[in-house]
């Protein structure tokens, strides 16, 4: 694979970081939690998070893609389906780890500090990205009822 050149990548990462903070800091306000966003900073009452390159989206978003073009091609499926599993990573890799944000805020809001420096902090990305893989699965479970089943002289004929 080769990556994004790196002014690029900077751009857009930086471009992710400012959407994952506003959307988490409109979230943490219909929640009830108090949160002024100054760029990528969300200041809580208690104290100031940051949306760091590393919880940017684009990593998650890159990620579940590759997964799911990969996850698409391992049984036969009709081609919407297989194109339906890869598009549909992009907005379930964003919408995980502005969950994860919101999770997280949510504990250094209620918690303190110390939600930020032990274990769950550390793997909750990890657990939230395996939870997205489920979600594509669940997808996947959706989509392939909706496609027609293919007839054994269908593929003798191809064959």
């Amino acid at each position: 694979m080769v990556p994004l050149p790196y002014l690029t990548l900077k751009t857009l990462t930086y471009q992710s970081r400012l959407f994952d903070a506003s959307a988490t800091a409109a979230a943490l306000r219909a929640l009830g939690v108090p949160v002024l966003q100054d760029g990528v900073m969300l200041h809580l009452a208690n104290m100031t998070l940051e949306v760091a390159d590393e919880c940017s989206s684009v990593p998650a978003i890159a990620a579940l893609i590759a997964l799911g073009v990969a996850y698409a091609q391992l049984h036969p499926r009709p081609t919407w389906v297989r194109v339906a599993l890869a598009l549909s990573a992009a907005p379930l890799g964003l919408a995980a780890n502005i969950l994860r944000l919101i999770l997280t805020s949510l504990a250094a809001y209620t918690l303190g500090p110390i939600a930020l420096s032990n274990v769950i902090h550390r793997f909750g990305g990890t657990t939230v990205f395996l939870a997205t893989i489920l979600l594509l699965l669940l997808v996947d479970r959706v989509l392939t009822p909706l496609s027609p089943a293919p007839t054994p002289g269908a593929a003798r004929a191809r064959g």
